[in-house]
């Protein structure tokens, strides 16, 4: 912290914030698999539509409020194989969903779809594949933290493969009716609904946990490094700062209650940093201060190709930051003056 450059500080401050609104965004997830989770319990109270937004967001941090004491990721290896799991289990419980003619459709999708749309759902994409955020913290707590490079081809290739299946059975069973989330394709109120809930609410909890003890961490080491110590003290400032974290991303997920919105805003502003910007000026810094750095197995034609890809990686960073986010942002404002997400509102 206290030897960072000007440049380094706005490159962490980059990734803490984009982590912070990653964490709004899963909060709307987890207020999504809570109204699906309690959706047959209102039918059986006679209570009329589905919960809140607001309120199964609430319930989604009050399920969270415990995770907020833990300090480590170490602490997390087992809860991360069983969030594995869940979300392994629930795409294929969508997926099964709509290949059996049983998926939920949106029947009113947008009448039409311009520059400003494509742009905003491209945002969406880098989202999605944008989760080297906290790459340093996983690696820094491996037991073999030279196997990361490993782990990273695993889960990007993984996550290809699902994002794939997921993009062209959805397309090819809703078309432009395809509903903006993957647990929407699943009817309501039935027993499929309830078990998919509860599988997200477990996958989230343990996501967003991750996220928030990241962030917690970092805001601990720059403003409150007493909570980083050991104790009661020590463990009770981390608590209050985690959970004034957690209320604040309450805060934002229920100003931009509508998914896309904040996902694809997120992703035009924040994402294109962490995946486009800063590694390519990273590779280029230390590629120019040490041209002959020493046991680089590249040969002169591949460190070119990589330089090159390196400039239009900024290229790319440039345009979406400046042409994506504008372009998310303007789309949220067109779903807000038509109502579609009202802030606060019960959506």
């Amino acid at each position: 912290g206290q030897g960072c450059s000007p440049m380094g500080l706005s490159e962490y401050a980059i990734v803490y914030v984009y982590i912070f609104f990653t964490m709004a965004n899963y909060l709307i997830v987890l207020a999504t698999a809570v109204r699906s989770a309690a959706q047959p319990v209102r039918s059986a109270l006679h209570a009329s539509g589905p919960l809140c937004q607001p309120v199964a967001t609430l319930i989604g941090t009050l399920v969270l409020l415990p995770g907020n004491q833990l300090r480590t990721l170490s602490g997390l290896v087992g809860l991360s194989a069983v969030s594995f799991a869940t979300i392994c289990a629930t795409v294929v419980i969508c997926l099964w969903t709509l290949v059996s003619g049983m998926g939920a459709c949106d029947d009113e999708p947008s009448a039409s779809i311009g520059f400003l749309d494509y742009n905003a759902s491209m945002c969406g994409f880098i989202f999605a594949f944008s989760g080297q955020s906290i790459m340093l913290e996983m690696q820094a707590e491996m037991r073999q933290p030279r196997d990361f490079p490993k782990a990273v081809q695993l889960s990007f290739s993984t996550l290809f493969t699902v994002y794939t299946l997921v993009v062209v059975i959805s397309y090819h069973t809703c078309g432009r009716g395809t509903p903006g989330e993957l647990l929407q394709v699943v009817p309501p109120g039935g027993g499929w609904s309830v078990a998919v809930g509860v599988l997200m609410i477990i996958h989230m909890t343990v996501t967003c946990t991750i996220l928030q003890q990241v962030l917690t961490r970092a805001c601990c080491l720059f403003l409150v490094p007493g909570a980083l110590g050991q104790g009661p003290s020590a463990r009770a400032k981390w608590f209050v700062v985690s959970t004034l974290l957690m209320d604040l991303a309450y805060v934002v997920a229920n100003s931009v209650p509508l998914f896309t919105d904040i996902v694809n805003l997120t992703g035009g502003l924040l994402s294109t940093q962490c995946a486009f910007t800063l590694p390519a000026l990273l590779y280029l810094s230390l590629r120019f201060r040490l041209p002959n750095l020493a046991g680089n197995p590249m040969g002169p034609r591949a460190q070119r190709a990589c330089v090159a890809g390196a400039y239009v990686s900024l290229f790319l960073g440039a345009y979406f930051t400046v042409f994506g986010a504008g372009s998310s942002l303007l789309v949220l404002i067109k779903h807000a003056q038509e109502g579609l997400n009202p802030p606060f509102g019960c959506n």
